[in-house]
C-alpha cells in the first residue's frame, strides 16, 4: 500500500503565571521566553491542520526519517518504519458496532429510533 505523508500544524494554547509590575512586562516576559526558562502553568491542544498531503517511496520515507530525527540515524529500517500508521480496513468501526443488548441502556423502539431501555425518551449519546 502507498505510504501518505500528511504534514500539519498544531496549535496549543499555552499559559504562564507571571509576577510583574504590569500586564505590559508580563507579556514582555514571555515573549522573552527564548531559553524556555519560565515555567509553563499549562496547555491544552486547540486545533490541528493538515496543510498538504502526498505520496512518498521507501527511499524519501527513510530520507525524511533521518532528516527529521537526526539522533535516530543509527536506527535499523525496521525500526525506522515502526513510526508508520497503518489503516486497518478489516477493522469493526466502533461509532457503528452494536453492543450487546444485555450490557447497554437503550433499546430501539418500534420504529428503529435509539430510546432510554423502558422508555420511549430518545436516547442521546
Amino acid at each position: 500500500m502507498p505510504k501518505y505523508l500528511v504534514e500539519t500544524i498544531s496549535m496549543f494554547r499555552m499559559r504562564y503565571v507571571v509576577e510583574a509590575k504590569n500586564a505590559e512586562h508580563a507579556q514582555d516576559e514571555v515573549t522573552m521566553n527564548y531559553g524556555g526558562e519560565l515555567a509553563e502553568f499549562s496547555q491544552k491542544h486547540v486545533d490541528e491542520l493538515i496543510i498538504s498531503a502526498r505520496e512518498i517511496d521507501r527511499d524519501e520515507y527513510l530520507r525524511l526519517f533521518d532528516e527529521d530525527n537526526d539522533y535516530l540515524k543509527s536506527w535499523d529500517e525496521d525500526q525506522k518504519f515502526n513510526f508508520v500508521n497503518v489503516i486497518d480496513y478489516d477493522a469493526l468501526d466502533p461509532a457503528t458496532k452494536e453492543i450487546d443488548p444485555d450490557q447497554r441502556d437503550w433499546e430501539y423502539d418500534g420504529t428503529g429510533v435509539r430510546v432510554w431501555k423502558g422508555t420511549q425518551q430518545a436516547y442521546d449519546e
